[in-house]
């Protein structure tokens, strides 16, 4: 039975989960689960969008498929409550563990998608995101893409995540406690500030239109990492509309065009959006970040939680930019 049990030094929590060590290594393409017409090998699909009217779930004729995860983190099975140890804190591993299968057919990468198709999976995204926040025992939501061995995927087959945690991770409860604070003290959103810097410096550009801003981040932690920041301030990523869709789908294809011809097929992409567990609309703005796995994390990295970036944003910026000028 998964678990999470408090690491009370850094005050975060881990995740166990025996189930997550059974994945299948390498499949065959003949043998993907992911193919249309290998439902029968997933469990039973959640939601998808269809490509013929009057579809029955579990066949083939969809265009993108949700299934719970066959290997999960976190189990809905699994009740909620708090075990407090004498000296140890855990709780059961209470959760949601989706796949997102990008596509019917056997595409390895995000970059071989259409647009209209990663439009889609910013649909079932936005929908999911819609479906899971009715459970009121769920607290954050984080969405994500593991392509290639070295960012995490064991299915080469394109597909994506969804974990639903019945708590608020570290990372996001700082993140959230600074933005508070810079609104309670400027009156103003953090990110829409950010955009106004970022667009007055003009250095870590890369992209700047009407819906996104598109820049690697004065203070990125990892190497070519890029971040996606809609203009309108919204704090929930399913409130995006279907125009800010096809220019966000546009774009993520394109900088993953880059990623793949310039470094490698590994990569990954997450979306941060709005915690569950309090009103912080004026404050929380979302993002989708997209970063290539090229280095393994060092003995540094890993004993005091700092990065060492061998890219300067500025730099990242102008070496995307030139590639898009001439795609």
């Amino acid at each position: 039975m998964p678990q999470f049990r408090k690491n009370p030094l850094k005050n975060e929590w881990v995740i166990f989960s025996e189930e997550r060590s059974k994945r299948p290594k390498k499949e065959k393409v003949a043998e993907c689960r992911f193919c249309e017409g290998m439902e029968i090998h997933t469990p039973s699909e959640i939601f998808s969008i269809s490509s013929k009217e009057n579809r029955h779930p579990d066949t083939s004729g969809w265009i993108i498929r949700v299934v719970p995860n066959k290997f999960p983190a976190l189990s809905l099975e699994n009740n909620n409550f708090l075990k407090n140890e004498i000296f140890y804190e855990n709780l059961n591993g209470y959760g949601i563990h989706e796949v997102v299968i990008n596509s019917n057919r056997h595409v390895k990468f995000i970059s071989e998608l259409k647009e209209t198709e990663i439009k889609l999976m910013l649909d079932v995204f936005a929908e999911r995101i819609i479906q899971i926040k009715k459970n009121k025992k769920i607290k954050y939501i984080s969405i994500f893409l593991n392509q290639g061995g070295k960012a995490g995927a064991t299915i080469e087959h394109s597909h994506s995540q969804i974990i639903a945690l019945p708590l608020l991770p570290e990372i996001i409860k700082k993140e959230n406690n600074f933005l508070k604070k810079h609104y309670r003290n400027k009156k103003t959103c953090y990110i829409c500030d950010l955009i106004n810097v970022e667009l007055k410096d003009k250095i870590r550009i890369i992209h700047k239109d009407d819906l996104f801003l598109i820049t690697p981040l004065f203070y990125s932690c990892y190497f070519f990492e890029v971040d996606f920041i809609p203009v309108r301030h919204m704090s929930n990523f399913e409130d995006i509309n279907s125009i800010e869709k096809e220019a966000l789908a546009k774009y993520i294809k394109k900088i993953s065009e880059f990623f793949l011809e310039k470094f490698s097929s590994c990569m990954n992409m997450f979306i941060k959006t709005q915690p569950i567990y309090e009103n912080n609309k004026d404050y929380y703005h979302w993002t989708l970040k997209i970063l290539p796995r090229i280095h393994n994390f060092g003995g540094f990295e890993l004993s005091t939680q700092m990065n060492i970036n061998t890219s300067f944003p500025e730099k990242t910026a102008e070496v995307i930019k030139k590639y898009l000028s001439r795609s």
